[in-house]
C-alpha cells in the first residue's frame, strides 16, 4: 500500500528522495493509536473535571495545586534525564539498560522521601496545614515513576506506538475515574493526589505486562556516557519546570489559596482543549526524532510535517474555545468560576503558542544541541519568577497569565531562530508554511464572532452550539478552498496509513 508525505513542504527545501515511506508509515501509526485511544479517554477526563469542578471548591483546587508543584518537579528529576537519553540512544546494551533501571528506580526513592522532607516546609510556606499530609501522600507517585521510566523508554525506543498508546489510555481512564468517584463521595481535595496515584499504579501494572527489565547493581563506569548526556535534559527540564510553575507559588503565596484556586482552575480548563491533541504528537515526536538522529534533511522535512499537524489540529481548537469560554465556563461548570473566564481566555492562546516550542526542542535533543534548550530555559527562569511576582502584587492572577501572554512568544521566536543552524529553516519559511491554518483560523475567528452577535439574544446553551457549530463548519472550508493542495495531501496520508 503506497504512502504519501503525511503533508507537502515548501517547494524551497522539498524533501529528497531519502525520506522513506517506512518513516511516514511509522508516523502515521503512532500518531493513529494514540489519537484513538488518547480521545476516548478525553470523553472521560471532561466529565470528570465538569463534576469536579462543581464539587470542589477554588480553596480545594488550590490545596493539590500547591502539592502538585512540589511532585512535578521532582518527577521530572525521576524521568526526564535517564529514560530520554536512552530514548536517544543510537545502540542498546542490556547490561546498560539494566544498570539504568536500578539507577532510576534508587532515584525515585530519594525524590520520593526528598517530597516527604519537604511536606512541613512546603505547608509553612502557603500558611495551609493540610497541605502537608497531601505532599506525602503523592510522594507515591515519584516512586511508581522511578519504577516506570526505564521500561517506557525501551517502549519509545522500539517506536511501539501502540502499547505506550494502551499504558497512556489505560492511565488517563484510572486517573480520572478515580477523582470522579472521589469527588462524588465527598473526598474534596484528596480526589486529585488519588487520581494521580491510582493512574500511575495503573500504568506501572500494564508497563510491566509489556516489557521486562532486569534489575542490575548501578556502575558509575559504565552509566557515565549516558548520564553525561542526560545532564543537559534534566537542567533543561527542571529550568523549565521551575520556571512554568512559579506563576502557581508566587499566586498561592501573594494572592492567597483562593486566588490560587481560580488560577489552578483557570489553568486545567485552558489546558484541556489542547492536551490530548498536542501530547498525541508530542509522544510520538521525541522517539522518533531520536531514531532519525542528526540527519538535517530528514528533521527539516519532519519537524514541518509534525508542526503542520499540530497548528492545523490546535489552532483552531485553542482559538474557537477561547472565543466560547466566557459563555462555556458558567454554563458547564458553574457561575462560580465566571471570575477566571479572562485568565482561561489569556492562558488558552498561550497554550496555541507554546505547543510550537516542545517540537523544537525534539530536534535540538535529537542533534546533540540539548545545552542551547537549557540554556534557553535557565534564561526563563532567571526572568519569569521575578516578573511573575510583581504581575501579582499589581494585578493578581490575570497579570500574571498576562507575563505568559508577553513572554511566550518571544521564546519561541528565539527557540526557531536555532533551527536555521540546526536544520537549516528560516523562520520566515517555517512560517510560511503554517500559513493554511493561521489563515483559515483567522476566518474561523471572524465568522464566530459575528454569529455571536447574531445570536446574542438567545439562550446561553444556543449561543454556545451555534458558535461552536459555525467554527466547525467555516474551518475546513476556509482550508480546502484557500489551500486545497494541502488539504488533499493530508487526506491522502490518511487514505493510505
Amino acid at each position: 500500500m503506497a504512502t504519501v508525505p503525511i503533508s507537502p513542504v515548501d517547494e524551497a527545501c522539498p524533501p529528497s528522495d531519502n525520506v522513506s515511506s517506512s518513516l511516514n508509515q511509522t508516523v502515521l501509526t503512532g500518531v493513529l493509536w494514540q489519537a484513538s485511544l488518547r480521545w476516548l479517554s478525553q470523553v472521560l477526563a471532561w466529565t470528570a473535571t465538569i463534576v469536579i469542578a462543581r464539587k470542589l471548591s477554588a480553596e480545594d483546587y488550590g490545596i493539590a495545586g500547591t502539592a502538585g508543584v512540589l511532585v512535578g518537579l521532582l518527577s521530572l528529576i525521576t524521568d526526564a534525564g535517564i529514560g530520554r537519553a536512552l530514548v536517544l540512544q543510537r545502540e542498546r546494551r542490556e547490561l546498560l539498560v539494566s544498570q539504568a533501571h536500578s539507577a532510576s528506580m534508587l532515584v525515585g526513592l530519594v525524590t520520593s522521601a526528598m517530597m516527604i522532607l519537604a511536606s512541613i516546609p512546603v505547608a509553612r510556606f502557603y500558611g495551609e496545614p493540610r497541605v502537608a499530609p497531601v505532599v506525602c501522600v503523592l510522594s507515591l507517585v515519584l516512586l511508581l515513576s522511578g519504577m516506570n521510566t526505564v521500561p517506557l523508554a525501551m517502549l519509545q525506543q522500539r517506536l511501539d506506538y501502540r502499547k505506550l498508546a494502551a499504558i497512556d489510555f489505560l492511565k488517563a481512564i484510572v486517573q480520572a475515574s478515580t477523582v470522579l468517584v472521589g469527588a462524588v463521595f465527598g473526598l474534596r481535595y484528596w480526589s486529585l493526589p488519588l487520581g494521580l496515584i491510582a493512574g500511575q499504579l495503573a500504568a506501572v501494572a500494564l508497563t510491566r505486562r509489556f516489557v521486562a527489565v532486569a534489575l542490575e547493581r548501578p556502575r558509575f563506569s559504565d552509566l557515565r556516557p549516558l548520564l553525561g548526556y542526560s545532564r543537559h535534559l534534566v537542567v533543561g527540564s527542571v529550568a523549565w519546570f521551575a520556571y512554568s510553575n512559579a506563576d502557581f507559588a508566587v499566586v498561592g503565596r501573594v494572592a492567597g489559596l483562593s486566588a490560587l484556586g481560580f488560577y489552578q482552575f483557570a489553568w486545567n480548563v485552558a489546558q484541556l482543549p489542547g492536551e490530548k491533541l498536542g501530547n498525541v504528537l508530542q509522544s510520538v515526536v521525541g522517539p522518533f526524532f531520536g531514531s532519525i538522529g542528526d540527519d538535517a534533511e530528514k528533521l527539516r522535512h519532519y519537524f514541518l510535517v509534525f508542526s503542520e499537524l499540530l497548528v492545523s489540529i490546535m489552532l483552531p481548537v485553542l482559538c474557537g474555545f477561547a472565543l466560547v469560554c466566557p459563555i462555556a465556563v458558567p454554563l458547564i461548570f458553574g457561575a462560580k468560576w465566571a471570575q477566571s473566564v479572562p485568565i482561561v481566555q489569556i492562558l488558552v492562546l498561550c497554550a496555541a503558542v507554546g505547543s510550537i516550542s516542545q517540537l523544537g526542542h525534539h530536534v535540538l535533543g535529537a542533534t546533540g544541541r540539548a545545552a542551547f534548550g537549557t540554556k534557553l530555559n535557565l534564561v526563563a527562569l532567571l526572568v519569569l519568577p521575578v516578573s511573575f511576582y510583581f504581575a501579582a502584587r499589581a494585578g493578581g492572577p490575570l497579570a500574571v497569565a498576562g507575563v505568559w501572554l508577553l513572554v511566550q512568544p518571544v521564546m519561541v521566536v528565539v527557540l526557531l531562530s536555532q533551527m536555521q543552524t540546526t536544520i537549516r529553516l528560516s523562520i520566515l519559511q517555517y512560517v510560511k508554511e503554517l500559513r493554511a491554518p493561521i489563515v483559515s483560523s483567522a476566518a474561523m475567528t471572524v465568522a464566530v464572532l459575528l454569529t455571536k452577535n447574531v445570536v446574542s439574544g438567545f439562550t446561553p446553551l444556543s449561543q454556545l452550539m451555534a458558535m461552536i457549530l459555525t467554527g466547525v463548519v467555516v474551518y475546513p472550508i476556509a482550508y480546502r478552498v484557500g489551500y486545497a493542495n494541502r488539504a488533499r495531501a493530508i487526506v491522502l496520508a490518511w487514505k493510505s496509513r
